[in-house]
């Protein structure tokens, strides 16, 4: 009763539509703490929930979910070791929950630990394979490492159950363009664009896989269609000038460059001084 006491003082629990607990009825359940604790960690009154957690754990401490949910919060409080404390008590309750697994690697994935978040990830899919958002994770993962093939399996494993997801095609054509791999490389870009023609990014990447293949025109008319859509990328308009250039358009290629270089572009101000002193 002292914690309970506590609370009503410090957060005013009294005011909720609940029956909350007195001296003549200390019955207030640990899942009447776990749902109310829930709702004000939606409402964002951290301090509020994180106590009812706290108080549902102390009802029952074997209840792994509980746990769970209150790493959640501390996550959100930016509170890491004692989230990553939480999901370890989690798991040790219960061994197969994915989510457990997952939300440790998040944690580990955004401190940079991968040795940590990659077995943490791979438990995760062994428990639930089906779930794609882990193997987004996992490529993430590898592409921040290096491990280009380890990327472009996961985001392949993706697709297989998500693939009507321009972004990850874009992501496979960015992988097949680095890998050489230019035929797979246009492939998915074309996919990503049929699925999204309003996306810069995506003409982008198709316009660089087009240049790469000596296709200038097409190149050169998907970096248009990436300005028109973004005018703020420092990239679109150097890949624009020299695709312009090579198709012999030199005033629209110093027209772009002059952007380019305005951006900060060192490349570009290169070429804007080989190419375009008569146009200065």
């Amino acid at each position: 009763m002292r914690f309970l006491s506590l609370l009503l003082l410090l957060f005013g629990l009294a005011a909720c539509n609940l029956d909350l607990p007195s001296a003549d009825n200390p019955s207030f359940s640990s899942l009447e703490y776990f749902y109310l604790a829930q709702e004000k960690h939606n409402h964002g009154k951290f301090d509020t929930a994180y106590a009812l957690y706290t108080a549902a754990i102390e009802a029952i401490p074997e209840e792994p979910e509980f746990y769970y949910e209150r790493g959640r919060l501390l996550y959100d409080m930016d509170r890491y070791k004692e989230a990553l404390a939480d999901y370890a008590q989690a798991i040790k309750l219960d061994e197969s929950q994915a989510k457990y697994y997952h939300a440790q690697a998040v944690i580990y994935a955004e401190e940079e630990q991968f040795d940590l978040a990659l077995p943490a990830l791979r438990k995760a899919v062994e428990i639930s394979p089906e779930n794609e958002s882990l193997h987004s994770l996992l490529g993430d993962i590898h592409l921040q490492q290096g491990d280009t093939l380890g990327a472009l399996d996961d985001y392949q494993a993706f697709l297989r159950l998500q693939p009507q997801r321009p972004d990850f095609r874009d992501k496979l054509a960015n992988i097949y363009y680095s890998l050489g791999n230019m035929k797979r490389a246009r492939k998915e870009a074309e996919l990503a664009l049929r699925m999204d023609d309003k996306n810069a990014n995506y003409y982008y990447t198709y316009a660089l896989i087009l240049s790469e293949l000596g296709e200038d025109a097409l190149a050169l008319d998907g970096c248009r269609k990436a300005l028109e859509l973004d005018p703020t990328q420092r990239d679109f308009y150097y890949l624009a000038a020299v695709m312009a250039l090579n198709m012999g358009e030199n005033a629209e290629a110093c027209d772009y460059l002059q952007k380019a270089a305005e951006a900060g572009d060192e490349d570009a101000v290169e070429l804007q001084a080989e190419y375009c002193a008569q146009n200065s």
